[in-house]
């Protein structure tokens, strides 16, 4: 094609390569416990029993707020030790909360497996179709040994959702008896409508501190 008088030809075009990023491995421990998972929902279940058996009573308020805001996986993993504080009833004794840590080290292990994990928020309030949302409200025995502290009140909450096996499941290691279930369409959809009132939402680690919990507790809203 003829250039007209005047006009410079354009440069020929040259492709950009795309850099890649080094893909960055977990640390050791954090692919140990991943292995440990194995590749049912059994091997699942019992490592997210381990990581609820790490909650400790915290000796001091740095240590519980500490482990919610930043404390890193590789950390937890490595001491066993979830920091929070417990409240007593006769001789029992449950934590007061723990749900976003335990859930920050789950998310770290199945996204290793490549299962697609996401945190979720919400609250223990009857409102949703999740099972530990209306298992704990009325007390049900197979859910947990244990009953929200007042389960009336708005209580933030963290799970995850990931995926296994062409289905989303949700994961729940918080109580006692460490709830997982498959998630179906009409319980997406009925958290669309929570989400719409601030009573849902996805979240990122890290993105949850001590002081929002605080807040969310206050408002009863995500």
């Amino acid at each position: 094609m003829a250039t007209r008088p005047g006009r410079k030809k354009d440069p020929p075009k040259i492709k950009k390569e795309r850099r890649k990023l080094p893909v960055q491995k977990p640390a050791p421990i954090v692919q140990s416990y991943a292995d440990a998972m194995g590749n049912n929902l059994a091997g699942i279940k019992a490592v997210a029993r381990k990581i609820r058996g790490f909650l400790t009573e915290a000796t001091t308020t740095n240590a519980y707020i500490s482990a919610y805001n930043d404390a890193s996986v590789s950390k937890l993993l490595s001491e066993e030790k979830i920091p929070v504080l417990f409240s007593y009833k006769g001789m029992k004794k449950r934590p007061r909360w723990g749900c976003y840590p335990i859930s920050r080290v789950l998310y770290d292990l199945l996204k290793v497996k490549g299962y697609k994990p996401r945190l979720v928020r919400y609250f223990l309030d009857g409102s949703g179709p999740l099972p530990a949302q209306k298992s704990i409200v009325m007390g049900n025995s197979k859910a947990s040994s244990f009953k929200m502290i007042s389960a009336s009140s708005a209580n933030p909450h963290t799970s995850i959702f990931f995926q296994f096996e062409g289905k989303l499941y949700n994961l729940d290691a918080f109580f006692q008896g460490v709830l997982l279930h498959e998630v179906t369409p009409n319980m997406l959809e009925e958290l669309k409508k929570l989400h719409l009132q601030k009573k849902f939402e996805y979240i990122r680690p890290g993105q949850i501190s001590f002081d929002e919990y605080l807040h969310e507790r206050a408002t009863g809203k995500i």
